[in-house]
């Protein structure tokens, strides 16, 4: 809704297509029981949000079929929004792309799909689809949807690297960062409680938070609170949801690892007061993602004044981004040793840590500033619209 809602501002007309909220909030609001869809104003931004199929936490095949369900879903309200100038779309879910495509050629206009994920090739790397026919299918779909694009956006040139190896010209690949509110992250470099919690605000606070699934290293995490339990000074807060939530809850019970505490998410305009709450952000994947992804929770620990530790692919772009900034450290994955030497440092260290959150964070403001990131969408619209 940022992009909208920055885009509405300057006096453009937007419509936007949405699931109507399911996931991650406490409660679904009345209005919307039993609607197939809804019709809102929003800030001066035509809402159309449609009852979805539930794709989150459940098996990789209900998963796929709630995908191709959505795509179907947003296609039709895409139709009885009527002709607009340009359609955009984020992926995942990759088959968001088919309802781009089906309004383009209705509408005969641009198209722009913003890669944030590159699928199928991050699930083929974590092992989760191993059938050759689904392999190949999910393939054809990604070159697919890609070639069919006026323009493919993605967050950074290892991604660009990536989809341009697909046989995609390179002049349709550009970089775009993700983007952080800057403007509505009451800065400060003590920390700011949060949870009411006096365990939590005094003692030397490791965050992780956001989505806990099969990606996320957080074994790795368990493993070096074990190896920190010596230090009653240090807690590792875990918060968020996803399939692997329920193991690792389990695994910490059955060790006694009482040095990490879990907690429920919290809304996304609480989100920076929670990574202000701690002392280092961490983040964590498996030594088995090769794509080159940069989790977006790297620009918002940043943002909030925050160092980063990440353990994740040392090659990758995540990588980069951390050593060009100066905001923290980047580790080889799965290495539950060097993780706990990086934050007993950063324990031991004032002058580093806050050395590190305020090279994070002026290279967030140089980087990452929403307006700045949707000005630059809101121009190539403009050259698209224009050009066609």
């Amino acid at each position: 809704m940022e992009l909208a809602e920055d885009l509405s501002a300057k006096g453009h007309d937007v419509t936007v297509v949405t699931p109507i909220p399911r996931y991650n909030v406490e409660q679904v609001d009345p209005k919307y029981h039993r609607k197939l869809f809804v019709i809102e104003n929003a800030n001066n931004i035509r809402v159309i949000r449609v009852r979805s199929f539930w794709i989150h936490m459940v098996g990789p095949v209900k998963r796929w079929l709630g995908q191709l369900g959505l795509a179907a879903l947003f296609a039709a309200c895409g139709l009885k929004a009527g002709k607009q100038d340009l359609v955009f779309a984020y992926s995942p879910p990759l088959t968001l792309g088919l309802s781009c495509y089906l309004l383009s050629r209705v509408y005969r206009i641009p198209f722009v799909f913003n890669v944030q994920d590159l699928f199928p090739q991050n699930i083929i790397d974590l092992g989760i689809l191993r059938n050759c026919f689904l392999i190949r299918f999910f393939q054809s779909l990604e070159r697919f949807v890609y070639r069919a694009a006026s323009i493919i956006t993605v967050h950074s040139n290892g991604n660009k690297q990536f989809v341009e190896a697909l046989g995609i010209n390179s002049d349709k690949v550009r970089v775009f960062y993700n983007w952080v509110d800057m403007s509505s992250i009451q800065y400060s470099e003590e920390k700011r409680p949060f949870f009411s919690d006096p365990e939590l605000d005094t003692k030397f606070t490791v965050l992780f938070a956001g989505v806990l699934g099969t990606a996320q290293d957080l074994d790795v995490i368990v493993d070096a609170a074990k190896i920190l339990a010596t230090d009653p000074d240090i807690l590792f807060l875990i918060v968020g949801r996803g399939v692997e939530r329920g193991r690792i809850e389990a695994r910490c019970k059955n060790e006694g690892v009482t040095n990490v505490v879990f907690r429920d998410f919290v809304p996304k305009e609480k989100y920076s007061h929670l990574v202000q709450s701690s002392d280092v952000g961490l983040v964590t994947l498996r030594e088995e993602m090769k794509t080159p992804v940069v989790p977006s929770k790297i620009a918002h620990i940043m943002a909030c004044g925050r160092p980063v530790v990440a353990s994740l692919d040392t090659d990758g772009d995540a990588a980069v981004l951390i050593r060009e900034s100066h905001g923290g450290f980047c580790l080889p994955p799965g290495n539950s040793i060097e993780l706990a030497k990086s934050i007993q440092l950063l324990k031991a260290d004032d002058c580093l840590r806050n050395e590190l959150q305020k090279n994070g964070r002026a290279y967030a403001l140089r980087h990452f500033d929403r307006r700045r990131v949707t000005s630059e969408y809101e121009n190539l619209f403009h050259t698209l619209v224009s050009h066609r």
